[in-house]
């Protein structure tokens, strides 16, 4: 789902909690909030791991554990993703612990 498709899934959503009388709009602006929501979900999404990286730290500690010696040729076949990659993830779950902190 792209972001004008969320933004249009929220807006309708909160019409159906206003209609319903779940939630009562103070704004004349519901767009505003819909951004809002649209950009913490895309923050939260930059700053979690996906399946795929989370399979790569598996094998990498794997890998460590085993004494596997690896060189560059072998990186991505054996971790599953290429070396850059993982250090974006290394960065991503860095940003992640130090929000937790």
């Amino acid at each position: 789902m792209n972001n004008e498709d969320l933004k249009l899934k929220l807006s309708q959503i909160l019409v159906d909690l206003e209609n319903s009388e779940d939630i009562i709009l103070t704004t004349s602006t519901p767009n505003m909030v819909v951004k809002r929501i649209v950009k913490t979900i895309e923050n939260y999404k930059i700053n979690s791991i996906n399946e795929e990286e989370f399979i790569a730290i598996q094998n990498s500690l794997n890998v460590l554990i085993h004494g596997i010696q690896l060189d560059d040729r072998d990186f991505q076949t054996i971790i599953g993703i290429e070396k850059t990659d993982l250090k974006n993830v290394l960065n991503k779950l860095s940003k992640i612990r130090n929000k937790d902190v």
